[in-house]
C-alpha cells in the first residue's frame, strides 16, 4: 500500500509469517527531478487578475 503528499510517500509492506524472518532496508534516493513546462494561454473569460495552473510533463 502506498500514499503520496507532497514530499512524502508512505509505503506499506505486507507478508505472511514464515519459519525463516528477514530483514528489509528501505533507503530513500533521489534519482531525478522532472521540472513542470510552464505555458501562458490568454483567456479573456477569467476575471482580470484570475489565472489558473496546470501542471504537466512533456
Amino acid at each position: 500500500m502506498q500514499e503520496q503528499q507532497i514530499g512524502i510517500l508512505e509505503v506499506e509492506i505486507r507478508g505472511i509469517a514464515e519459519d525463516e524472518e528477514y530483514d528489509i532496508e528501505i533507503a530513500s534516493e533521489k534519482t531525478e527531478t522532472i521540472l513542470a513546462n510552464t505555458k501562458y494561454i490568454y483567456d479573456s473569460t477569467l476575471a482580470e487578475g484570475q489565472e489558473v495552473v496546470k501542471a504537466y510533463r512533456s
